[in-house]
Parts: structure tokens; sequence; C-alpha cells
């Protein structure tokens, strides 16, 4: 098994996984920063709605258990747990088994990751939940400044959406993201020694056909990579790209503004778009139902790596 993906203390059963919810469900949390806020009720009301909006498009039978707190410094902040090299060819399989966009661009799966050439990949433990991959559960951690948002906190300077906040935050739990990791300088790194992508990545051009795995090598340098499910042909959004501090996985800043810009706009109010195709790629089914899901059962389950990313605000 390549690169220590699992060690399981007893070996490895392979079995139908329990009966799981008919569609997509995400639990909430809500710590005390929020349930001792003033404004609670319009606080979780708000992220509520959101959660809704994700339960009622996409039908993946799993369930994501999120907590929800607040923050006193830039914008929003995501954390979740991935599991570090998985074999591409496994995940590829039932990706592609489950994704009709990821079947009509990455299949037949080969042996080796097409983004770096290596024979893994990193995936967030929702994701390979949500594929069949694992019956793992998923769950992450949700941190909002409600000082700069509307609604928001007492006081709140209302600059920016909070529902727009929180479901930037909550696709990136989900799954989107690059292995590229955020960076101020000119150098550009990867979250792990590995180097391996993470799946958002098996979507990420600079031509067609030509894929791109860097965000620029020096400060102005522009990566030029962008979100496609067609080979390159067709630019869905523009990755964002090296010296501004932001993530890797996010867009560029759009006009108008996109949920997953890597700095949010003040005044904007964006809606989910591109981002529900950039899930539907990675693995989550817009109807029809989940193929039959199978498991990998032991005593213990290692492997697992945990990583937060910072949504910027933009003045």
């Amino acid at each position: 098994m390549a690169k220590n993906w699992y060690l399981l203390a007893a070996g490895l059963v392979l079995g139908a996984a329990p009966a799981a919810a008919s569609s997509l469900f995400i639990s909430p949390t809500f710590d005390s920063t929020i349930t001792g806020d003033p404004n609670a009720t319009a606080i979780e009301t708000t992220i509520n709605n959101v959660i809704d909006i994700y339960e009622s498009t996409f039908s993946n039978p799993i369930t994501v258990d999120i907590t929800f707190g607040e923050m006193s410094s830039g914008l929003g902040e995501s954390e979740w747990n991935y599991f570090v090299g998985v074999p591409y060819s496994a995940y590829c399989a039932d990706l592609v088994a489950t994704s009709a966009i990821a079947a009509a661009t990455l299949s037949p799966c080969g042996a080796d990751n097409p983004v770096t050439g290596s024979d893994s990949i990193n995936v967030k433990t929702v994701d390979a939940n949500a594929v069949g991959l694992t019956g793992a559960s998923g769950s992450g951690t949700i941190l909002l400044n409600t000082s700069l948002t509307t609604p928001g906190s007492p006081g709140s300077s209302d600059q920016y959406s909070l529902a727009a906040v929180a479901e930037h935050e909550i696709d990136e739990v989900l799954g989107l993201g690059s292995g590229l990791a955020n960076t101020s300088s000119g150098t550009v790194t990867t979250i792990d020694a590995n180097g391996d992508p993470f799946p958002e990545d098996l979507f990420r051009f600079s031509a067609p056909g030509a894929r791109s795995f860097n965000a620029g090598t020096s400060c102005g340098s522009l990566g030029g990579a962008y979100f496609s499910i067609d080979g390159g042909t067709t630019n869905l959004d523009g990755f964002n790209n090296v010296c501004n501090g932001g993530d890797f996985g996010d867009w560029v800043v759009n006009s108008p503004a996109q949920v997953q810009d890597y700095a949010a706009t003040p005044g904007s109010n964006p809606t989910l778009g591109v981002e529900i195709t950039a899930l539907e790629a990675i693995g989550y089914d817009l109807s029809a139902p989940e193929p039959s899901t199978f498991v990998l059962v032991g005593t213990a389950l290692l492997g697992t790596a945990l990583l937060s990313r910072r949504l910027a605000v933009r003045q």
C-alpha cells in the first residue's frame, strides 16, 4: 500500500457500510462564542439557512459534523482533517463512479495521478466519505468574524455577507482546496512533504490539455491556472496566484464577487455558482443516488493530518 495511507492495527475487512441518511446531512454545533452572542439567533439562523442549501443540493448519503464559532481576526477560517498519501487508483475509481464530470475527464483511471505523476493523492475525510472510499466520519471546524458580517455581533461593521463567508468555509470542509500551500513569499510550497495534490487540483489547467500545479514562481508572476472540467478548454474561474497570502485553491477576486474568491469583497452578497460545479467534480452528487458504499474496517485508523485555511478580507 503506497505511502502508508492507512495503518490498521488488525487486518482489513471489506464490507457494506451501515445505512446512512438519504441525502447529505450537515450537523451543526454552535460553540459558546456563538450561543453567548447577543445576536446568536440571527447568526445561527443564517448558518442553518446556508446548511439547508447544501442539503437540498447534494444527495450523497453522508453526515458531516461541523462546529461553528466566532473569531476576532481575519474573516473566516476552516479546519479539517485529510488522509495523506491515498492510492490514486483507489480514489479515482470511486470518484469516477460517483461524479459524471470526473468520469468524463479522468477515466480510465491510471495508477498515477495526472497532476504530479505520483501514485497517491491527499483527500479530505469528508470527500473520501462522499465518494464511498471509506466509512470514516467527516467533520470540521469553522470560525467566523461576526464583528465584520451581516448579520453579525452587536456593533458589527456589516461589511461582509455572513452567508457567503459560511459557504466559503463549508466548501473547504467538504473538500475544495489545493495541495499548494498558501504563502506570502515568492516560493511556492505544498501542504505536505509528499507534494501530493488534492482532488480539486485534478481540474487545474493553464491551457487546453496542459495541467498546472503551480501558482507562479515569484512575486508578481502569475500562475495562470484556472478551474476547468473539460480538459482546460473552458476556463470556469481563475485560481488564486502567488504573493497575496491567500489560498491557492480559492479563486482570484472576481467582479462580480464569487463565494470562493480568496478575499471577500465588502458590500457584495455572492451566492454559490461555479463552486457547485467544483463540488460535483470532486464527487458530490446533485440527484442520482450514491452507489453502494464500502468501507475499510479495522481497530485503528491512522495517517490523517489536520490543516486550517483562512479567508482574507478585502478593503
